[in-house]
């Protein structure tokens, strides 16, 4: 019995007492990119509660649209080109979305005198965009006369004309004429205090009532007066 007791004390102090081995858990993080971009690496192995950190490079005229780990966006961490996924505890996978950066179109829109369009000018629209245009007269002296489109005739639907899924620069241009009907009713001279004619100026002038005149232009601005005075 003493024998075995000396064995096993000096068994002790040959080899000591250690500690069970507790082996390290890992996990696995992917990280996938579309085609117009790389994020490296791809798979990373991570002890449990670390970290791994990625970076991403864009092909030209691109941009990063999201950087998604389940539904949480990490874009807004990118620093540089790289993101950090923090405290990894399990196997995760995130998904990096790369856009192209859409071109940019101008459509011009003019509008001849005695109307307008709107917008006007050089309107810019993104490839693929769309862009509503609508036009009107100044005023009932003048009606639609003609639309082109890319110095084309168009029949637009009542007084619009739209541009879909934009791929080309283009141009759109609305004329006017007068008004068949109430034109020639400005032009004449009617008697019992009404009096209508067109001054030199292009300015049409009519009196309903004495000494009340109420004047319009073809650019569509009105002129009021009493007695000879703007009112």
């Amino acid at each position: 019995m003493k024998k075995i007791t000396f064995l096993l004390f000096a068994f002790t102090i040959l080899f000591g007492c250690k500690e069970p081995v507790v082996e390290e858990i890992k996990y696995t993080v992917e990280a996938i990119c579309d085609s117009n971009g790389t994020v490296s690496p791809t798979k990373v192995e991570v002890v449990q509660g670390e970290s791994a950190t990625f970076t991403v490079s864009m092909n030209d005229n691109c941009y990063i649209y999201s950087i998604l780990l389940g539904d949480n966006d990490l874009k807004s961490s990118l620093t540089n080109g790289r993101f950090t996924v923090s405290n990894v505890n399990s196997n995760l996978t995130v998904k990096v979305c790369i856009k192209k950066i859409p071109k940019e179109f101008v459509i011009r829109a003019t509008s001849g005198p005695n109307g307008n369009i709107s917008p006007n000018g050089e309107v810019v629209v993104k490839e693929g965009g769309s862009v509503d245009f609508f036009f009107n007269p100044v005023n009932i002296a003048f009606e639609f006369d003609s639309l082109k489109v890319n110095g084309k005739a168009v029949t637009p639907s009542l007084n619009s004309f739209s541009f879909y899924n934009v791929r080309e620069n283009n141009s759109i241009d609305v004329s006017w004429k007068k008004d068949p009907i109430v034109w020639p009713l400005i032009n004449i001279v009617w008697k019992m205090d009404s009096l209508f004619f067109e001054n030199p100026d292009g300015t049409v002038w009519y009196s309903l009532v004495q000494n009340f005149t109420h004047s319009f232009y073809p650019d569509g601005k009105f002129v009021e007066m009493y007695d000879g005075r703007t009112i």
